[in-house]
């Protein structure tokens, strides 16, 4: 749900995938940047964490909710908290390291230090 129909931003400028690795339950993403900085990503069913090359960076989640509620998706931002509802399945996304702040349409999911943890409940 967190990648469709929403659309995920590196705010350290556009790149490629690098290396990209499965162990289990485990999916590990190399993003690497066209200026040779390298955001690691690291997937479970339970958290998101990203690794960020620098201090205080973000992603930018990109939701037009119009888009996302046609397609069977409601987003909601309460307390801190990210909700995508999706045919009976229900997920929140919680800022363990780091936070989640409204910005327009959008969302920065930003980093404490070079770390953003998002637990993942539902």
């Amino acid at each position: 749900m967190l990648w469709h129909p929403g659309k995920i931003i590196f705010l350290c400028g556009p790149g490629n995938f690098g290396e990209i690795t499965e162990d289990g339950e485990r999916l590990k993403v190399e993003w690497r940047a066209e200026n040779g900085e390298l955001t690691q990503i690291d997937l479970t069913p339970r958290a998101l964490e990203i690794q960020f090359p620098q201090d205080n960076m973000a992603l930018c989640f990109s939701a037009d909710q119009s888009v996302m509620e046609k397609h069977g998706t409601i987003l909601r931002f309460e307390k801190g908290t990210l909700h995508f509802s999706h045919r009976e399945q229900d997920v929140s996304l919680l800022a363990t390291s780091g936070s989640i702040e409204p910005n327009g349409k959008n969302f920065q999911l930003k980093a404490a230090g070079k770390q953003l943890r998002l637990a993942i409940l539902g």
